[in-house]
């Protein structure tokens, strides 16, 4: 996971800054094979969650849950996109924070996860303010922001570092090292997507195989391919949604620029319930409760 981060650090170092529709096809590639099956497994956790608790009703209510929180969250960008933003980069952080760092102080956690939600706005506010403006709908000026900014990178950098280095824990402390190097080097997008895809979704998808299939891992992996397909087919759509309502509502700047608003509307929409059921559902995860429901 790491090496493919340093790998992305290396090439937008050492290359010309890729153009925008190439930054947005990384992108839109990694969440599409490894980002959206990650969150697409969210029944399975559900499933061991919510059936002990509420038996066949359970479909229902994470059903309602999911659709739900997604639809409110459609509603606030639609109605106040900027509270919108702040909402999804905050819950983003903490989101990230709680799922690579379990089991730490909340603090320590909030400071990891934080990073790959600061360190673009901080080290590259011009062009994380343009993406921000595209996704807002109006102008997002990060410039009169950058002290604090700064302040509070620094600040979280520090702590996921001492925190790391406390532990003992040297695959915490260089994935620190690496998100840090991925952002001085690459683009926003760019970063974003090596940290969400190869380090946060890599991780949780292989966590996942482990739990279903505690004796072979692989096998855990081949039923994510084929257990997916739901909520895969469910952010599909969600797309589409999104891709009718942006078109009524019409886009300003390039044609990338819609498939950026797109891409992260559907993205904030659906990680509220994915944040929700992950953490819901960690107590109830256990390799032999997922396995025997097979």
């Amino acid at each position: 996971m790491l090496v493919a981060v340093m790998c992305v650090a290396a090439a937008t170092w050492i290359w010309p800054q890729p153009a925008l529709i190439w930054q947005l096809a990384f992108l839109a590639a990694g969440v599409l094979t490894i980002g959206m099956p990650h969150g697409a497994m969210d029944h399975r956790v559900a499933e061991a969650w919510l059936r002990p608790r509420l038996g066949r009703r359970w479909g229902a209510a994470f059903a309602g849950l999911y659709l739900g929180l997604a639809a409110i969250m459609l509603i606030g960008w639609a109605l106040m996109p900027l509270v919108a933003i702040v909402a999804f980069l905050s819950y983003s952080a903490l989101h990230f924070g709680l799922g690579d760092c379990p089991r730490r102080p909340w603090v320590a956690a909030l400071a990891h996860g934080a990073l790959p939600i600061l360190l673009p706005l901080a080290l590259h506010p011009a062009e994380a303010g343009q993406l921000l403006s595209w996704v807002a709908g109006r102008t997002v000026d990060l410039t009169p922001h950058l002290v604090w900014l700064r302040a509070l990178v620094t600040v979280a950098t520090t702590a996921a570092l001492l925190d790391a280095a406390l532990v003992r824990d040297p695959l915490r402390l260089s994935e620190v090292v690496a998100v840090v190097c991925v952002n001085f080097a690459a683009p926003p997008l760019i970063a974003f997507a090596a940290y969400f895809v190869f380090v946060h979704s890599v991780r949780h998808m292989i966590e996942l195989a482990a739990w279903l299939e505690p004796q072979n891992p692989p096998a855990g992996l081949r039923r994510i391919a084929r257990e997916c397909l739901p909520l895969t087919a469910l952010t599909l759509v969600a797309i589409g949604v999104a891709a009718w309502w942006l078109g009524r509502a019409g886009n300003a700047g390039p044609p990338a620029a819609g498939l950026i608003r797109m891409l992260f509307v559907t993205l904030s929409c659906l990680t509220v319930p994915h944040m929700l059921v992950t953490a819901g559902g960690e107590a109830a995860l256990s390799p032999r409760r997922l396995s025997s429901e097979s």
